[in-house]
């Protein structure tokens, strides 16, 4: 029984209708002759316990009909990792996902529509003819599969049971995981028309001897004049210890750089390569390593690198009010860097101080402390340096200046050597997002966060998070304790005590208007210029602030120079992927131009594209769209009318390429399974083939657990009967004049 309403309130409600209705018969059945006055009471009990069956609704839940007219449609990946064997298999995926299909008894086989897929869904294939049939796709793209055969099954005439996919589960294409997003909506799409979908994840680990060269990027910016740090892995799996040669090329296949590396086995041994010192423009590198004989596959042995030497003009400003040698070590280093014009302001003592601009390095005592541009906020300059005792060097107005500088004019501070005051200055401290604990600590180890890896400040130039070199460098010192009072804010490097995993912030980002703000926490970086033998051949100091230039000037809204910020953002930056393109110019024109601004893209082989930029509604920011047609390096220009010749300089953007089919072998669950799940399926293991075809119990092709209610009146003769009831009292009511 599945009363439609509530026990509790419908026996009473019954009783009440039982009463009432005995109560109004008896009055309106006088009239009759008495031979059929007590028929009509009668017709009205009748009348009222049809409807008392209609409401307490009996019946009997039963499991979803397990009719097997419908047709049962098997995706079947063809790729090319399923022509792969693992360890654990006598046959190739590829075979074996052919012997389920074989396996099905005859009966239901007739009613298995076979489609195939790599990249794409391909033509229906005979469940009973897969010998034409090769595992040679260049793909594996099971989300658009799956799409295309929702479509066939909705537009087939006979329904469709289920889908169920054969495959190892390693897509090569980007899918779209995100609550709400493609995976999620193809999924409550099939589960939505009742059509499951299942999957077989076939085969086993792969065995494959093989060395295989990562670098951690294919793209790298330097500063021109300066050599830049190569910097990866090489991967080693199934081999035993070797030693091979790494080498570092040029355009001319000159060898630039190599090393000997010793290879353990199942091991992933970094290296660092430097290449020599570079002019400005884009140069090609080859990374090559010296293959074994016993290889799978060579053709991961060689890598190619493209190096961006960029002619950088920054003028840096460095004020400290309590020198140390963090200060003197950072000044020493900008000194040398090329396309740097330091000018550095030190308080020795009070009413004592000295300068040294950039055209003079002589030092210049000085009675007074005039902070150089603060009458034009700070403009002439594109960083600024900030040490400790910023109280015995800023007043009311450069401090109001300090904000201009950042929040209106685009520029960026950083913050060297933790508070920057010795006494409360609210104005000052403003600008960091922190406020200050009293804990301290000397004795903690500095390692990259998720969000420092993210926005691309470590894994390259500077070791990434799982890297040991982290747990090498000498401590920081001077280390406070703080906690985050903006929620813009990012930590973008902690450090903690050996052993412990509470952390405390080290580097915080926080964009403030146009511009950003970087705050170290703590002193004694460069103790890392001393580090030990292990390390000695990597500048680490050197390296550390040589990432943090570059990646300070080019994460900047507004870089050092430039007219025009120009950012962009992907769901997957693949080709044929929209691109985003968001465009803001640094201050207004002096006349209104007559068209809108475009972004030229030009391609490696000089092909030109353009996308034109059109408001977006928040202030002067401007927004347009661009797909790529395929893999490669682009660079970008914003032009706008009346300054072509002006123009910013070209920013690059890679579209890496798809990874191949053989790229990884390993079977995957992931994203598959949670598509699975939420479409109702099920995931099988390709252990218990029998249970994926045995269509009789109907596990794969209709969702377990479900039923539906069947009551017991919803029957033609049933029907008829309650209606029989009330026809008849109205009949006789008519008969005898009543009505």
């Amino acid at each position: 029984m599945n009363p439609l309403l509530p026990l509790e309130t419908l026996i009473p409600l019954m009783v009440a209708l039982a009463a009432g209705v005995l109560l109004t018969a008896k009055k309106t059945s006088g009239a009759l002759p008495a031979p059929w006055r007590s028929l009509s009471p009668l017709l009205r009990l009748c009348t009222l316990l049809c409807m008392g069956v209609l409401l307490f609704n009996p019946g009997e839940f039963r499991a979803l009909d397990a009719d097997l007219s419908g047709n049962a449609w098997v995706l079947l990946d063809r790729s090319g990792s399923m022509d792969v064997a693992g360890r654990s298999d006598e046959s190739t995926r590829f075979e074996t996902a052919k012997r389920l299909i074989a396996a099905l008894p005859d009966e239901p086989r007739a009613r298995v529509r076979v489609l195939p897929f790599a990249d794409a869904l391909e033509p229906e294939q005979s469940a009973a003819d897969l010998d034409s049939l090769s595992p040679d796709g260049t793909g594996t793209d099971f989300v658009r599969a799956v799409r295309g055969a929702l479509d066939r099954a909705q537009s087939h005439p006979h329904p469709a049971r289920g889908l169920l996919i054969l495959t190892d589960g390693i897509p090569t294409t980007p899918v779209d995981r995100e609550p709400g997003g493609e995976l999620e909506a193809l999924a409550l799409r099939a589960r939505a028309n009742r059509i499951p979908v299942s999957a077989v994840r076939i085969g086993s680990p792969v065995e494959r001897p093989d060395l295989d060269l990562r670098p951690h990027q294919d793209l790298l910016t330097v500063t021109a004049g300066s050599e830049r740090a190569v910097r990866g892995t090489v991967r080693s799996r199934h081999l035993p210890p070797l030693r091979k040669r790494l080498v570092l090329r040029d355009e001319s296949g000159r060898a630039v750089a190599e090393t000997r590396l010793d290879l353990p086995e199942n091991s992933d041994t970094p290296f660092t390569l430097h290449t020599p010192e570079l002019e400005e423009g884009l140069h090609s590198f080859r990374l090559e390593l010296e293959a074994d004989p016993s290889e799978a596959r060579v053709d991961n042995n060689v890598r190619d690198l493209r190096v961006h030497a960029v002619e950088i003009n920054l003028n840096v400003l460095l004020l400290e009010g309590i020198p140390h040698w963090d200060s003197k070590f950072l000044a020493q280093w900008f000194r040398g860097r090329q396309g740097v014009r330091l000018t550095t302001l030190h308080r020795l003592a009070d009413n004592r101080f000295f300068r040294v601009e950039p055209d003079s390095p002589a030092p210049r005592s000085e009675d007074s402390a005039r902070l150089p541009g603060e009458a034009l906020d700070f403009r002439e300059f594109d960083l600024i340096l900030l040490g400790r005792g910023m109280d015995y060097l800023f007043t009311h107005e450069s401090t109001a200046a300090l904000h201009r500088f950042v929040r209106d004019h685009g520029g960026a501070v950083i913050f060297t050597r933790g508070r920057p005051v010795t006494v409360s200055r609210p104005a000052l401290e403003s600008l960091l997002p922190v406020e200050w604990r009293e804990d301290r600590s000397d004795l903690r180890l500095a390692r990259p966060t998720r969000s420092g890896a993210n926005a691309g400040l470590f894994g390259d130039l500077l070791p990434g998070m799982d890297s040991e070199v982290w747990q090498q460098l000498p401590p920081l010192r001077g280390l406070r304790n703080l906690r985050l009072t903006d929620g813009m804010a990012a930590v973008l490097l902690e450090a903690a005590e050996p052993g412990e995993d509470s952390a405390w912030p080290v580097m915080i980002r926080r964009p403030y208007g146009n511009g950003q703000l970087l705050l170290l926490n703590g002193e004694g970086m460069w103790h890392w210029d001393f580090q030990a033998d292990a390390l000695a051949e990597d500048r680490w100091y050197g390296d550390f602030w040589t990432q943090v230039l570059l990646w300070t000037t080019q994460a900047a809204r507004f870089q050092p120079g430039r007219t025009w910020s120009l950012d962009w953002e992907a769901d997957a930056l693949t080709a044929g992927t929209e691109i985003r393109l968001h465009a803001e110019r640094r201050l207004p024109r002096d006349e209104p131009a007559t068209r809108p601004p475009r972004v030229i893209i030009r391609d490696e082989a000089g092909g030109s594209r353009e996308a034109v930029l059109y408001p977006s509604g928040r202030g002067g920011a401007l927004t347009g769209q661009w797909t790529p047609d395929a893999p490669g390096l682009y660079w970008l220009t914003v032009i706008e009318e009346g300054d072509e010749e002006a123009s910013d300089s070209p920013r690059p953007l890679r579209v890496p390429p798809p990874p191949g089919e053989l790229d990884q072998l390993d079977p995957q669950d992931e994203p598959l399974r949670t598509f699975v799940e939420r479409s109702g399926g099920l995931w099988l293991e390709d252990e218990d083939p029998a249970r994926a075809f045995t269509l009789e119990t109907t596990d794969v092709l209709t969702p377990t657990g479900e039923a539906v209610w069947h009551p017991r009146w919803a029957r033609g003769g049933i029907l008829f009967i309650m209606m029989l009831f009330p026809l008849l009292e109205w009949g006789l009511r008519r008969r005898m004049g009543l009505i």
